[in-house]
């Protein structure tokens, strides 16, 4: 018996039964690559998707990085939507993302942020933090709690980390803790990690 994709005719096509195997924690990403590497992946990070804009491996000063490239609504990207990179696995379950980023100050509406157990519904838990010092905790596209932090430096690398453990989430900001919240039931327990930025090269 076989696992038909196509049958046509007395041809039937035998399906290829796709077993991925499981991205396993801990897992880090330098994003050094090799140059054929980078071109094959457009500058793509490895294991990394984006949506409404594009976040793509750079090199400054032998640092690589990566960088959200779109601006003023490149390729007709809508410049009012979050652009987001998934990377991981969707079977992550309770541990933490940490990223260093650098911002472009000066600009209310520019932030950064990153995200837990996020599902392809973009269900899943996420931190925003302007240049302001603002910052928005995000369920499922609604904001469950706000505040503000005085610990951020414009123009340096700051270090930015998210801890999922059951119910419980807590944001750290260069080790200093920013934001926690607490669900009454977690509706979002497993998932990927995601990158966020507005339309700015952050």
């Amino acid at each position: 018996t076989l696992n038909a994709a196509l049958v046509n005719g007395v041809n039937t096509v035998e399906q290829t039964v796709y077993n991925p195997e499981r991205l396993c924690l801990p897992y880090n990403d330098s994003f050094f690559y090799d140059d054929e590497f980078i071109q094959r992946r457009c500058a793509a990070a490895m294991l990394m998707m984006s949506e409404n804009g594009s976040f793509k491996a750079e090199t400054l000063a032998d640092e690589r990085f990566v960088c959200q490239t779109e601006e003023n609504n490149d390729n007709n990207y809508d410049a009012k939507a979050t652009v987001t990179a998934f990377i991981g696995d969707d079977s992550w379950a309770n541990y933490q993302v940490e990223v260093k980023f650098m911002m472009i100050p000066h600009i209310p509406e520019n932030f950064v942020g990153i995200g837990i157990r996020y599902n392809s519904s973009h269900c899943g838990v996420a931190l925003k933090l302007y240049c302001s010092g603002d910052w928005e905790i995000i369920i499922s596209d609604e904001i469950v709690a706000s505040g503000k932090t005085y610990f951020l430096r414009m123009n340096e690398w700051n270090t930015l980390r998210i801890m999922a453990l059951g119910n419980a989430y807590i944001v750290q900001l260069d080790g200093k803790e920013i934001a926690n919240y607490i669900e009454k039931e977690a509706m979002q327990t497993y998932g990927r990690a995601v990158f966020l930025s507005a339309h700015y090269k952050n």
